[in-house]
């Protein structure tokens, strides 16, 4: 009767996550990576102010406001030095997680082979079984800092592979890659005729002075990628549900057909608001990175103190650490949960190389985080 996609996926790992935490009293979360810092105020005034307009109470363009596709083109010319078309590179989300969703749908047919990092956020993989693809994994280990090694992601390939999944800044890991890794995964990929799908949307979460580069600067013309790109992460906007798309023009248009289709657009208030957000990027940029990264360095410090080993993020709200004891991810979650009272996620729900991980996350408000923090300098495990 249903989809029988539907019964090759797995349970969502976040559901399961849920559960947990109604298992317990008071748990201390650092699972779900969704911000705790409030959306900026200029932010929250714009919508305020749009919202009250009845023009704007209509449906919106499918492909986005011009304004907001505008700001975005500027937003990539001064931080990547990389040109778009703001009409014919850019296209409005309902967040990046439905663009992965919907651009699969354009560009897959049945059996078609998707490239997936071996430990990885599960929508990519997901979606590809959703869409009638076949998903094949290239491995990312810890010993390597969680950068796939070039030479066995080209092994992988053959006639049915057409596309290669990216996610740098990485989640889950936290790991970083240079615009030298971006020019030589272009030059497999052009040479094999693959598409390259990056999401970038921890661009702007970042604590070094190597800011995280843009697959975009390495395929200039546009001939073969598109990347992802959030509103959610470095403004907090998580539930406001607004990303884009940009790159290869025939790609954007495939996408666009598909919303077309499918939905109707970002409500145009909500789109004036990332105009203003777009507008203030480094203010804002500058004073969440400050708070994030003081508790990336506590939660570093406090974890290093009880034997965890991992490499420290220069990126991302997150520290992808392995277990203690070798225990596997599931029961040490479960562990922690029970000795300490504090919810992790299970390494093992982003792949099995995920396994005997945990992930931490640092976007809970200030005082469950310094809880927290006192949770696990007192454990026992």
């Amino acid at each position: 009767m249903f989809s029988q996609n539907l019964n090759k996926l797995p349970l969502y790992l976040f559901d399961q996550i849920d559960k947990m935490k109604r298992s317990i009293s008071d748990p201390i979360d650092f699972g779900v990576g969704d911000p705790d810092l409030p959306t900026p105020k200029i932010i929250v005034d714009e919508l305020i102010k749009n919202v009250k307009k009845p023009e704007y109470h209509r449906y919106p363009p499918y492909d986005g406001i011009l304004e907001l596709k505008k700001e975005i083109s500027k937003y990539f010319k001064k931080r990547f030095s990389v040109n778009l078309d703001p009409e014919k590179e850019v296209l409005v989300l309902i967040g990046s997680k439905e663009g992965i969703a919907h651009s699969l749908e354009a560009f897959l047919n049945k059996n078609d082979k998707v490239l997936l990092p071996s430990i990885c956020y599960p929508v990519y993989k997901n979606q590809t079984i959703l869409k009638g693809g076949k998903p094949v994994e290239y491995r990312i280990r810890f010993e390597n800092n969680f950068v796939p090694d070039i030479d066995e992601i080209e092994k992988r390939i053959d006639s049915k592979t057409k596309i290669l999944f990216l996610n740098y800044p990485n989640n889950p890991t936290g790991a970083k890659v240079n615009k030298e890794f971006y020019d030589m995964i272009y030059d497999l990929c052009s040479k094999k005729n693959i598409m390259v799908l990056n999401d970038n949307v921890y661009s702007e979460i970042n604590y070094d002075d190597f800011p995280p580069p843009s697959f975009l600067q390495s395929d200039r013309d546009k001939t073969l990628s598109c990347e992802f790109h959030s509103f959610s992460k470095v403004f907090n906007m998580t539930g406001w549900r607004i990303g884009f798309i940009v790159g290869n023009q025939k790609m954007i248009e495939m996408v666009k057909k598909i919303k077309t289709n499918t939905d109707s657009g970002v409500f145009i208030p909500i789109q004036k608001a990332a105009v203003v957000g777009l507008k203030n990027i480094e203010k804002i940029k500058e004073s969440n990175v400050k708070v994030l990264k003081k508790r990336m360095e506590i939660l570093s410090e406090n974890l290093y103190s009880k034997g965890f080993e991992f490499h420290k993020p220069l990126s991302t709200y997150y520290i992808f650490t392995k277990t203690l004891n070798n225990m596997d991810s599931l029961s040490f979650t479960k562990l922690l949960l029970k000795k300490a009272g504090i919810i992790t996620t299970p390494g093992i729900g982003f792949g099995k190389d995920g396994d005997g991980f945990v992930r931490f996350s640092i976007t809970l408000n200030e005082k469950d985080f310094y809880r927290g923090i006192e949770k696990i300098k007192r454990m026992k495990i």
